[in-house]
């Protein structure tokens, strides 16, 4: 991205950050399209044993090209993957002590765990779906600022 979203955002609107974002999208899908192309088309220039591009140039294309996906497939993936293993790590985090404790009191008093469960169970959940929402609304802010 050339233009931060926000500044975007304050120039041209909603309307114009979608946009932009659209044209961002079809950039890089049409990037991955070509670079893809051109390793099918050195893969063809080897197969018929083309005496055109036998030289460095064939390799440096077939090579540059097979990076670059790579690059833009890796950072596609990190941008979606970071986020979710912070999340999930800040809240082994904030558990850990809890979890101790739980753990602590189930080895010393079975029969008052198997009675704590079911509450301990459904506070679990509450717990992950205010966490979710509030990862959502985070997210939803970021892409309507």
């Amino acid at each position: 991205m050339l233009v931060s979203p926000k500044l975007i955002v304050e120039n041209a609107g909603k309307a114009g950050a979608v946009l932009y974002t659209v044209l961002d999208i079809a950039f890089l899908v049409t990037a991955v399209v070509y670079f893809y192309q051109t390793i099918v088309y050195v893969r063809y220039l080897i197969n018929e044993k083309c005496k055109c591009s036998e030289d460095m140039r064939r390799d440096l294309l077939m090579w540059g090209s097979i990076i670059e996906i790579i690059l833009i497939v890796q950072i596609l993936l990190l941008s979606m993957i970071l986020p979710i293993i912070g999340e999930c790590s800040m809240s082994i985090l904030n558990t850990i002590d809890s979890t101790r404790d739980g753990l602590s009191n189930a080895i010393h008093r079975p029969i008052d765990g198997i009675r704590e469960t079911p509450s301990n169970i459904d506070k679990i959940l509450n717990k992950t779906l205010d966490t979710s929402k509030k990862v959502l609304q985070k997210v939803s802010s970021k892409f309507s600022k």
